[in-house]
């Protein structure tokens, strides 16, 4: 999950401004509230060669449903639920095919998963409380299903190693285990840190933070956040940022996270030439349509553009998310 650390907050604040004040993002959750919400991604990837682009775009898109409840509180916290349903997820029903026709069974489980959390009063997310048990499930899906999946795959050796190892420091780190498990919860709760920041309609916020990896390392980002829109009679406020990884920062985790790839010394020798003659852009947009009566997003939007150049050569991938409150 991002990790924020406002290091500096700059804002403009003209006289004139019209105030969207902090306390409409607060949380007024009672307990046994109840909505669904669906989450949708899509994964978009093309390339250029010596400025041409070549005719390999490929795109994928899958889906899911998350049910959130509001368990309990207190004066200080909020104790929550999201549920995720798995049967819906295209993917997964053509995983399936492929496992079965190599005899490997996804247990009956593994079909849906319930995360219970914790907020503070404001909706800032704390901590996951299951999380040994998600933690568990998750190895054994890495032991039961994808370890005889890489196996069975293919036969190089070093690439199932690879992948494998890839995978375990991604589901296994439980700084990140959110990200990976549940990504609509860190879209569900992304506006809450800022109720205190006082956003004004046409005034940015300018803030820094870490983006957290797998492997123990933050990257720098520069984050631009305001209200572009305050419809109260809609009870709807729009809320946007946008965002640049530090791209010196950037390479220094993948350096270090190749460093710790199973790949033998002489690819570890070509990994780190590639990243000299390597230059990566990483920008983010989010658009977030928060209902200020329900105080909860009715829909949050995240564009990710990744732009990695080498000699010759571009490869572009764009990622969009949609969390989107269905009832």
């Amino acid at each position: 999950m991002k990790k924020l650390f406002l290091s500096f907050i700059i804002a403009g604040m003209f006289a004139n401004g019209i105030w969207a004040q902090s306390s409409i993002f607060t949380p007024n959750w009672t307990v046994g509230e109840k909505h669904v919400f669906t989450f949708e991604k899509t994964q978009t990837s093309w390339s250029e060669l010596g400025g041409f682009p070549q005719d390999d775009r490929t795109s994928e898109t899958y889906s899911r449903t998350a049910d959130f409840e509001v368990i309990a509180k207190d004066d200080a916290h909020y104790r929550l639920s999201i549920s995720h349903t798995f049967d819906d997820i295209e993917y997964l029903n053509a995983a399936e095919q492929l496992l079965d026709s190599m005899g490997i069974n996804i247990p009956e489980e593994f079909s849906s998963m319930n995360i219970i959390y914790t907020t503070d009063r404001k909706g800032t997310f704390e901590r996951i409380e299951n999380l040994e048990e998600i933690t568990d499930r998750v190895r054994f899906a890495i032991d039961s299903v994808i370890e005889p999946l890489l196996a069975k795959g293919t036969d190089d050796e070093e690439g199932p190693a690879l992948m494998l190892s890839l995978l375990k420091m991604q589901l296994l780190d439980p700084d990140y285990l959110p990200n990976v498990v549940s990504p609509d919860l860190k879209l569900l709760h992304f506006i809450y840190p800022f109720v205190n920041l006082g956003l004004t309609v046409d005034d940015a916020v300018i803030y820094k933070s870490e983006t957290s990896t797998p492997v123990g390392f933050s990257i720098d980002t520069k984050n631009v956040i305001y209200v572009d829109t305050l419809l109260p009679e809609q009870n709807l406020c729009i809320v946007k940022q946008t965002s640049q990884l530090d791209e010196k920062e950037t390479l220094k985790y993948l350096a270090k996270f190749f460093k710790s790839m199973p790949v033998g010394k002489n690819g570890k020798k070509e990994l780190k030439k590639a990243l000299k003659e390597m230059s990566m852009l990483i920008n983010d947009e989010i658009e977030i349509m928060f209902d200020t009566k329900l105080t909860l997003p009715r829909q949050t939007t995240t564009k990710r553009s990744v732009v990695v150049t080498t000699p010759g050569r571009t490869n572009h991938k764009e990622v969009e998310t949609v969390l989107r409150l269905v009832e």
